[in-house]
Parts: C-alpha cells; structure tokens; sequence
C-alpha cells in the first residue's frame, strides 16, 4: 500500500481562536483564508472533546488544551469537528499538505511542531480504525511519524500532560483521545463516517513557571477579567 487512491473522508478537531480569529498578525488574513481554502465551515459538527482550560498563552489568559484526565473523569468540553473542502483525501501528500496548511494558520511556519523558543505545540493525528483497514492506518501514521520527527516533534513529549495523567499525544505524533462524539444525536453518522482528523495539541502552562498544574477556576477568570478590563482601558 503506497497511500495512494486512499480516498479518505478527512477534517479539522478546532477548540480555539481558528474558528473565529481571521488574524495571525494584524490584517494577514491568514486564518481566515486557511478556513476558505481547506474547510467545509457549514459542514461543522459540534462535538463533546476532553478539554481544559491549561495553557497561559499570549496576553495573559489561559486557553484550551487537551486533556486526558478530563475522558478519564468524564467532563468534556466541546469544540467542533469539521471536513475538509478538498475530500476525498486522495493520496498522503494531500494529507500532509493540509496539515501544513492548519499549522500555518496556527503560526507554527507550516511545521508539524510550534517553535518559538521551545515547542509550543504539535500537530497531532486521530484515525477512525473502526473504519479504517489496518494497512492503511499503518501507512499513513508511518509517514505522519516522519514528517513529525523530521520538523523536531517528540523530543519534549512529557510536556503534553500535567502531573501523572495519560499524554495526549504518542511521540510519533498520533492523538490519544477518543474518537469525538456528536452532541446531535442526528449527526453521529456523519461523524461516524469520517476517516481521519487533524488537530493541534498544545502544551499545558501554569503562568510563567512552566507545567505544574492546570488553573483553578478562579484564576480562569481572574484572567479573563483583566483581559476584559484592559480591553476597556
């Protein structure tokens, strides 16, 4: 199996700013453009996800971060599960092409890993194996696992999970949660259907002293209080 003439039905795990923000810097529309270009937006499923609010990110507030204690202790969050406007995916090129494209949009320069001064975050993939044949899995994540170490991914891998929880991502770059599930009941089918999904998985941070704890509520919305009072200043 070469990866080619897969024809595989393909999407986006979006639970941040991608949705909604057109912006990188300021007027570059690059958001934006990446979401006209590769996404089906009317076709967006609201999914339940494990998700926290972990990581203090630029401007002082703390975002969204996957997590696998939240499965664990079943309190998810939602997001949104949305296909690509190019499926099917035809070969693994293409599948490599659009990941690049949503790490573009997330600012990490087209790289399956986020680099400022230290990987901030990686470009992680879920396959639907219940769909898909095993060959194929095997194919594609052997080629995922190559670009990934290729850009720098998995060397800081301990870094995706706070204390002793479940990593949220392999070190080959394959997502470690469940499969998303559809909060319409009407619409599990077509989550059903779909082959693979691609998301961002970004580090949890405890303000400015690294990964030691996710935030408690309180400072959830301390920082949501001062951003909107400097907004209004």
């Amino acid at each position: 199996m070469s990866g080619q003439n897969m024809q595989l039905k393909g999407g986006v795990i979006i639970i941040g700013s991608l949705l909604w923000q057109d912006d990188l810097n300021k007027n570059d529309k690059i958001r934006y453009n990446w979401r006209n270009t590769s996404l089906n937006i009317d076709e967006k499923i609201l999914v339940r996800l494990p998700i926290r609010y972990g990581r203090y990110s630029r401007g002082s507030i703390y975002t969204m971060v996957f997590s696998t204690d939240c499965e664990k202790k079943k309190r998810l969050g939602t997001g949104y599960v949305i296909p690509f406007k190019n499926n099917p995916i035809k070969h693994l090129d293409a599948l490599i092409s659009e990941a690049r494209m949503m790490a573009k949009a997330e600012g990490m320069c087209s790289r399956f890993v986020g680099r400022t001064n230290s990987i901030w975050a990686s470009m992680g993939i879920m396959i639907n194996k219940k769909k898909v044949k095993p060959e194929i899995c095997e194919v594609i994540l052997s080629r995922w696992a190559k670009e990934f170490k290729d850009d720098g991914g998995g060397q800081d891998i301990s870094e995706y999970r706070v204390k002793k929880e479940k990593l949220s991502i392999t070190r080959k770059g394959e997502l470690q949660i469940t499969w998303p599930k559809s909060i319409d009941t009407d619409e599990e089918s077509k989550i059903k259907e779909v082959d693979f999904l691609i998301a961002t998985s970004t580090k949890p941070k405890y303000q400015q002293f690294g990964i030691t704890k996710y935030p408690s509520s309180n400072e959830i919305a301390h920082s949501v209080k001062k951003i909107q009072k400097d907004t209004i200043l």
